[in-house]
């Protein structure tokens, strides 16, 4: 009974959710800024319809992917030299704490003004946020592995 409960309230909240949206819509003067949800449906079906929404999902898929690829490139190799060795992580660590940091998002108008708005900006953008997770992430794995290659 506990996992259907729980399956209803969440229905419920998604209602709610949608109940609110419609009245807080309907008392906005200018609709461009709060849509009704009938009208979100429409504009999604009609993109569905002409080809828009699946060419827009491809083409992030394809910035997420790229941008991936080349964070994980620059970090995976970072996160083993700073993973093994200590002259490494001393090299690299006070800039990986310091740039770390630094949302993604607050680096957008820098992206925008050093690499235009093509797709360059957008897939190094990806790449800088995915960078810092892999390499933190591939150097504690490192680091806490007993091998060979350790500081004895």
């Amino acid at each position: 009974m506990g996992k259907h409960l729980c399956v209803y309230l969440s229905i419920a909240r998604v209602v709610c959710f949608v109940l609110i949206w419609q009245v807080a819509s309907m008392t906005i003067i200018d609709p461009f800024f709060l849509p009704q949800p009938t009208v979100v449906l429409s504009g999604f079906i009609e993109f569905l319809g002409n080809g828009t929404m699946v060419q827009s999902v491809l083409i992030s898929i394809m910035r997420i992917l790229v941008g991936w690829l080349i964070g994980s490139a620059v970090a995976i190799p970072l996160g083993l030299m700073v993973g093994i060795s200590a002259r490494g992580r001393a090299i690299v660590d006070p800039f990986i704490h310091f740039f770390r940091f630094v949302p993604a998002i607050a680096l957008v108008t820098l992206f925008i003004v050093w690499f235009g708005v093509g797709e360059m900006s957008k897939i190094l953008l990806i790449a800088y946020a995915t960078a810092f997770i892999v390499m933190v992430n591939t150097a504690s794995g490192v680091g806490s592995m007993p091998c060979c290659c350790a500081p004895r």
